[in-house]
């Protein structure tokens, strides 16, 4: 358990790290991406979720993903002289359970920003894909259906790919550990 944990710090952080400067390496780089998840498959309807976090841009791994390189210079250098202030209409995020993963959905630049000051805090919508282990899988560049093998859609990062397989095998230990 040691082993998957210390792998999938890493991968969060190069996940993070990476989309806070794909925008600085390439200035005509943007994803187009309205779920990182096929959220479709869980038992609950996502908008509905009632549970909202606090999130810590300094410790908690937050994708963000600046798509604009002038409005993302824009705000590091506001950040670099002030504090980052949660705006509740424009900063919008969903906190993935149990990935321990913040999804940013609006206001990337200034999240982002945050982020690379590790200075402020979100509220997310808290939401526990756990019910999704036993729906969906992946083989690193598509999402399937566990029951039929039907494609759902393509994996955006094949990091997420590998941090949602590395919570289901820490689940099923856990589950396992728990029934002995």
């Amino acid at each position: 358990m040691k082993i998957l944990s210390f792998i999938e710090e890493l991968i969060k952080e190069d996940l993070q790290s990476d989309m806070l400067t794909k925008i600085i390496y390439n200035p005509n780089q943007y994803l187009n991406r309205t779920s990182w998840f096929p959220l479709s498959y869980l038992p609950y309807d996502v908008s509905q979720v009632p549970i909202i976090i606090k999130i810590d841009l300094s410790t908690t791994c937050v994708i963000a993903y600046p798509w604009n390189r002038e409005r993302y210079k824009k705000m590091i250098k506001t950040l670099s002289k002030e504090d980052f202030k949660y705006h509740k209409a424009n900063h919008i995020a969903e906190y993935y359970i149990p990935l321990d993963i913040c999804f940013v959905t609006n206001g990337h630049h200034s999240i982002a920003a945050g982020c690379g000051y590790k200075k402020g805090w979100i509220e997310a919508k808290e939401i526990d894909i756990t019910p999704l282990f036993e729906k969906i899988y992946t083989d690193g560049q598509n999402w399937y259906e566990s029951a039929t093998g039907k494609l759902i859609f393509d994996v955006s990062d094949f990091r997420i790919a590998i941090l949602f397989e590395i919570a289901r095998l820490k689940y099923e230990l856990q589950k396992n550990f728990s029934s002995k």
